[in-house]
């Protein structure tokens, strides 16, 4: 019973994060008079996989109390990913953005020192 609530929790995390994601994407359009839906939306669908390797991060994370060797794979892929959706989302060129990966190899190379 505990795994179910578990579930239910982060299934009720990401319905809300999501309705809070969509009403501030129409929200802004309101706003500002940007038409967002030009964007490259498909670029969403890459930040799934972001989240899930971000997750467990998390996960060890909260089993260990720090960030340990078994993080660094799985954290350098879910902020790879991010950047990527990023870059994708907003059509910023790769020449603006290649340092961030920099930072993020020498991110993971202080994971678990």
């Amino acid at each position: 019973m505990h795994a179910r609530t578990n579930a239910n929790r982060t299934f009720n995390l990401a319905t809300g994060g999501l309705l809070i994601l969509l009403g501030l994407t129409f929200l802004t359009q309101n706003l500002t008079g940007l038409d967002l839906w030009d964007w490259n939306w498909w670029a969403l669908f890459i930040l799934l996989f972001a989240g899930g390797f971000l997750s467990n991060v998390w996960k060890i994370y909260q089993a260990e109390g720090r960030l340990t060797l078994a993080a660094r794979s799985p954290l350098v892929g879910g902020l790879t990913l991010s950047l990527m959706a990023v870059v994708f989302f907003f059509n910023l060129g790769w020449g603006l953005v290649w340092p961030l990966f920099l930072i993020i190899i020498g991110m993971s190379a202080l994971v678990a020192r």
